[in-house]
């Protein structure tokens, strides 16, 4: 009854060693699984029943955004064919010539006549002929009607005067804005923020126009009631129109002290305002004007700062504006500077593919007399040697000024060695 289990030191009896085991139908013994292997088991299960939940949740979503996915691209597939069919419609529809412009503008503006005429006669009629029929609510109703009514002509004529100014026809936008200054003014008061616009747009066309005394009017009292209705961006857009103004008359203390407030009002607003390196760029000239020239080079690495932060290192207006500095710098004395804004200048513009480049071409001379200047002939010549390339690629002739001193200069540089022999040096 006694048997030595295989790898053990004691003596145990076969019915003790078959207590923990369960008979089979074969006949074989098989381990009784233990409590704690059981509490394991089930735990196992109910997380493989837990994922597969899950894994059914998240075929349910994928499958209902999917389908959502499907509806949105079959809406922009409609929407790209309206958008082509109206780029057709577009294309085969004729330009509005001149003639149907002034058209258009005379028939809204008798048509305007006509309206203030009408209105003057029933007021007239009101006053002499009163209705006892008629109650308080109908007259309420009417003049909310009429009200209704002057505000969508408004809408309209300013409408139809930024459509003539976005097509630079100027005296015929004025009668527009004058009109809806007239109706803005009747229907909301003076100060109301519609009637700033109007005065905002009026004044924007008298100073394109050269009427610039009735144009700071005007920007002056739009300005007002900006600052009333506490409008940041609009405040901005009259200042830079008055500043513009002062400008165009040279009148450069004033200029600048409209650039600094709109700018201040700009960064107020957001500091990433496309308008404000705009801005700053009118301010540095200015200032250049004024003779302020570390207060302009300022302003103008201000405004490369906010483009470099938001535009593309190879774009034309960091190229425009490092030509700018290149200027200044060399006015201001500073030589090293001021090639390397150059060099950053006709670097992009090489890069966009600009070979026959005027600005290159200026570039370029600038530098060879700079290189010149330093002793670095042969600098100076390969400079000189291009710009003359590219002017003549321009199409000037050998009498142009710029064509003549590049031939001048080139033929000088190239005789100077030996002038240098003979002179014994």
């Amino acid at each position: 009854n006694l048997s030595i289990s295989e790898g053990a030191d004691v003596m145990t009896p076969v019915s003790e060693r078959t207590e923990s085991m369960d008979e089979t139908p074969n006949g074989f013994a098989t381990p009784t699984p233990k409590k704690g292997q059981n509490r394991e088991n089930e735990a196992q299960t109910q997380r493989i029943d837990e994922l597969s939940a899950e894994v059914a949740t998240l075929r349910a979503s994928l499958d209902r955004f999917t389908q959502v996915l499907n509806e949105k691209s079959e809406e922009l597939d409609t929407a790209m064919e309206e958008n082509e069919n109206l780029r057709d419609r577009l294309r085969n529809t004729p330009d509005i010539d001149e003639d149907t412009i002034h058209c258009i503008v005379s028939r809204i503006t008798s048509y305007d006549e006509q309206r203030m005429f009408q209105l003057d006669e029933e007021e007239d009629d009101s006053l002499s002929v009163v209705s006892e029929t008629t109650s308080a609510p109908e007259e309420d109703e009417g003049k909310r009607q009429k009200n209704l009514e002057m505000e969508s002509f408004a809408s309209a004529m300013f409408s139809t005067g930024k459509f003539l100014v976005d097509r630079e026809m100027f005296p015929d936008s004025i009668v527009c804005f004058e009109t809806v200054l007239e109706v803005r003014r009747e229907l909301y008061g003076w100060d109301d923020p519609l009637v700033g616009d109007a005065l905002h747009m009026e004044g924007f066309v008298r100073s394109k126009m050269g009427d610039y005394d009735r144009a700071l009017m005007l920007l002056w009292d739009a300005l007002r009631i900006r600052k009333i209705a506490s409008e940041p961006l609009k405040i901005s857009a009259t200042l830079r129109l008055l500043a513009d103004l002062h400008f165009s008359k040279e009148e450069n203390m004033h200029a600048a002290l409209f650039y600094e407030e709109c700018a201040r009002h700009l960064k107020e607003h957001d500091m990433h305002d496309p308008h404000l390196p705009l801005v700053l760029i009118d301010l540095a000239r200015t200032k250049d004007r004024l003779g302020e020239y570390a207060e302009s080079m300022n302003f103008f690495e201000e405004a490369l700062g906010l483009y470099e932060h938001s535009l593309d290192r190879d774009d034309d207006r960091i190229a425009s504006l490092q030509y700018e500095m290149g200027v200044l710098a060399f006015q201001m004395g500073e030589r090293d500077r001021g090639e390397e804004c150059f060099r950053h200048f006709i670097r992009i513009r090489k890069c966009k593919g600009s070979s026959m480049d005027e600005g290159v071409a200026n570039a370029l001379f600038v530098l060879g007399s700079l290189h010149w200047a330093t002793k670095k002939r042969d600098l100076a010549q390969e400079c000189w040697h291009e710009a003359l390339e590219i002017f003549r690629g321009l199409g000037r002739t050998d009498d142009d000024p710029y064509v003549r001193s590049l031939k001048e200069k080139i033929h000088r540089a190239q005789r100077r060695p030996i002038t240098r022999i003979f002179r014994g040096s």
